[in-house]
């Protein structure tokens, strides 16, 4: 069994390898200590950022033999496409 403490060290140190991330979006996801575990949330754009989080992170829970539950959602941005010179319209990005 993992103690509170233990669990409480992997928070931070999640949070801190998280902010260190070159992504923004990384940087501004949030970590919530769960009994026996991390729960990693927010937002990204993309899957891969989704990913790249939970790689950050796991290694720290395997560590300490706890789980990590990721409930970052993915909400693609949508994104300007230029039509003509001064026209642009919005488009999905996949």
């Amino acid at each position: 069994m993992v103690c509170c403490s233990d669990i409480t060290q992997v928070c931070l140190q999640a949070r801190r390898a998280l902010s260190l991330s070159p992504i923004q979006e990384i940087r501004q996801l949030r970590v919530e200590e769960i009994a026996g575990g991390v729960m990693l949330l927010g937002v990204v754009s993309r899957y891969y950022f989704k990913q790249l989080a939970q790689e950050i992170v796991l290694p720290l829970c395997e560590r300490a033999c706890c789980r990590l539950i990721n409930r970052v959602s993915v909400q693609p941005r949508s994104r300007k496409v230029r039509t003509s010179p001064g026209f642009a319209v919005d488009a999905e990005t996949n």
